[in-house]
């Protein structure tokens, strides 16, 4: 009771103090805390099927299959590796503070965030820290090691299915001669 009644007294001085430790407070948490920013890319993964992909995605579960296989092939270790080992993305102020790779990649599997929106094609990657053309730079590296590994992926299928159809079309060739 005794501190209500000199807080009555003494009121325009309370709230003049708490408004000052409040602004107080509010300068030191701008100035002390960092900003962050978030850097972000968009990927469409188609669901209709190719003549390539032999009608993976027929069905919506099957393509929520797809969907979750290329989320988690983008945070995989062969993509961030990639994309780390490129000059543009080494030298980066952000990679550099980290002392070796290790801790870049386990910096890079906790702040990188794979989206799946539902009932759409798109994937968003982001990244938050400090740096946001870092974050941008490093973005768009991985999403282009990714582009890579898949490409790759993709055209050494593409040339293994080639190459049996003309040993098959070899072999029919031979048996027709005899």
């Amino acid at each position: 009771m005794a501190l209500l009644r000199a807080l009555r007294r003494r009121w325009l001085a309370a709230i003049l103090m708490g408004v000052l430790l409040a602004g107080i407070v509010a300068a030191a948490a701008w100035l002390l805390l960092p900003a962050r920013f978030t850097a972000f890319a968009l990927l469409q993964v188609s669901s209709k099927p190719t003549p390539f992909t032999n009608g993976v995605a027929s069905n919506r579960e099957e393509f929520a299959i797809v969907m979750k296989t290329t989320a988690a092939r983008l945070k995989s270790r062969d993509v961030l590796m990639r994309t780390l080992s490129q000059d543009q993305v080494r030298h980066l102020r952000l990679i550099k503070k980290h002392p070796d790779t290790l801790s870049t990649l386990t910096w890079l599997e906790e702040y990188l965030k794979i989206e799946i929106q539902d009932n759409s094609e798109l994937l968003t990657v982001s990244l938050t820290g400090e740096e946001p053309s870092d974050l941008q730079a490093i973005v768009n590296s991985m999403v282009k090691s990714f582009m890579t590994i898949v490409g790759t992926e993709d055209k050494s299928r593409r040339k293994d299915r080639s190459d049996k159809i003309k040993i098959q079309i070899g072999r029919a060739s031979c048996r027709e001669r005899v």
